[in-house]
């Protein structure tokens, strides 16, 4: 073992590293260090730090001093996320969003460490590892990877049913004593420790501040760009600020259900807290040789079938959307449910669509999945996730100015952002979609190969419209 894995794991053993039962742990705690032990921007009540400084690091590693620690509450904010569907009109929705204090975020990272180890080696020993797909730190795959696995095992099938489902307000309902259980079974334990059980404390009774309750604090509401003088803080507000207003503005959940969304620790509570569920489900559709998949709160169930066990698997199809509407753990959206049925027989493949109403087939639809679109020949991205790229490229392209303009936004949006960022962009992650899930989307094509001539012209377009403002 290397110094430096010493060093981040605060380890004095002396003795040859490969001789400590640790030492497969230290190692990957090591690479994890190194991949997420970078500061947030963000300004909250405690200063900037991260996993790469010593001091905090030494803390996060002392379980005593973690079942001490008072957790800050989570700064809270709602975000609009209204959309317009064409013949539909405005579909409103808010999304509540919750970040952490610097040092809880740390916390939660070494805690979201341990548990996925503890989870990974549950679920390669209990047949979930290819059924549960989200948030995992061991399978080095992506969405792209398996949708491009679900859409495959779809054209194997000769004929198949499809369910597509999702729950809703999945974080918000998750129940705080389910999950301790699931917990307790997972680490073996009949009660948790004293640190583990503040962790979870801290993420079932949480505590939220609201934003504009901060910024009238602070002394920035209604100014021109609140948010960023806020966020260039040191703190968000003083300390005496912060104990002479916490018990007037920090709401706790008291509710007995939720955990906050935006926590390093939520995405693997939220597999842990589904185990039995998605055994359950795994169980089932082993019978029928079908396909389960779960990613966070986004369920993919396919179901095949020939014309001599036709009418067992459709029932099998009807029970399995019973266990889903009746399950103890989450709360199913009707609306987004759907049933597909694809059949390749003829020599063009035929999809038509359940109508629950009528109570048949209809033909017509495509499968929605993890951001692409199949429709039984072809593949493509969704529509919505083109749009989202350009709104979002016209905003940056008006909103910033100055020396910086050119790398903030050919960094962000072109093919260039290896080059002058060092990661990739959204133009990366669609060509490599293209190439592995065999993408036919002309679409998509025109993005990949012109994104830079279509900033340019935005930016020409911005400057002009300033132009013209200027003059009147």
């Amino acid at each position: 073992m290397s110094k430096r894995t010493k060093r981040l794991n605060n380890c004095g053993f002396s003795a040859h590293c490969e001789e400590c039962q640790n030492f497969l742990e230290c190692v990957d705690w090591e690479q994890f260090v190194l991949k997420h032990g970078f500061k947030k921007r963000y300004a909250h009540f405690d200063r900037r730090t991260s996993l790469n400084d010593f001091k905090t690091r030494a803390k996060v590693l002392n379980s005593k001093w973690v079942a001490r620690h008072a957790f800050w509450p989570f700064i809270f904010y709602k975000q609009d996320l209204t959309k317009y569907k064409k013949g539909e009109g405005r579909k409103y929705k808010i999304r509540e969003i919750r970040y952490c204090s610097h040092i809880d975020r740390c916390i939660y990272q070494r805690y979201s460490f341990l548990l996925n180890r503890s989870f990974n080696n549950y679920a390669s020993s209990h047949e979930l590892d290819e059924s549960v797909i989200a948030y995992r730190t061991n399978s080095g795959r992506s969405n792209i990877d398996y949708a491009n696995q679900a859409f495959d095992f779809i054209e194997r099938c000769e004929q198949c049913y499809v369910i597509v489902s999702d729950f809703s307000n999945f974080f918000d309902r998750i129940d705080h004593e389910k999950l301790k259980k699931a917990l307790c079974n997972l680490l073996k334990v009949d009660c948790l420790s004293a640190d583990y059980y503040a962790v979870f404390k801290s993420l079932t009774r949480y505590s939220s501040w609201e934003w504009d309750s901060l910024l009238e604090i602070a002394g920035f509401a209604g100014q021109h760009e609140a948010r960023k003088k806020a966020n260039d803080q040191e703190t968000i507000i003083t300390r005496e600020a912060f104990g002479s207003n916490v018990k007037r503005c920090a709401n706790r959940n008291d509710s007995g259900f939720g955990i906050p969304q935006g926590s390093p620790l939520s995405a693997v509570l939220s597999n842990v807290y589904m185990i039995d569920f998605d055994q359950a489900m795994i169980s089932e559709v082993k019978k029928s040789q079908g396909l389960y998949f779960r990613y966070c709160d986004d369920l993919l169930i396919v179901l095949p079938f020939d014309k001599t066990n036709d009418s067992q698997v459709w029932k099998k199809a009807n029970e399995l959307q019973k266990l889903l509407f009746c399950n103890q753990y989450a709360q199913i959206n009707e609306d987004k449910t759907e049933v597909l049925r694809f059949d390749r027989r003829s020599e063009k493949v035929e999809v038509s669509r359940f109508e629950r109403e009528a109570g048949h087939f209809q033909t017509g639809g495509q499968l929605d999945y993890l951001g692409f679109v199949y429709d039984g020949e072809r593949r493509y991205l969704r529509r919505r996730s083109i749009s989202k790229y350009y709104r979002r490229m016209y905003s940056k392209v008006k909103n910033v100015h100055g020396n910086n303009s050119y790398e903030n936004i050919y960094g962000t949006y072109s093919n260039l952002s290896w080059k002058i960022k060092g990661r990739p962009s959204y133009i990366d992650y669609a060509r490599r979609a293209k190439h592995e899930v065999g993408l036919v989307d002309p679409q998509l094509d025109s993005l990949i190969k012109h994104n830079r001539e279509k900033i340019g012209k935005a930016r020409k377009n911005s400057r002009n419209d300033e132009g013209l403002n200027s003059k009147t």
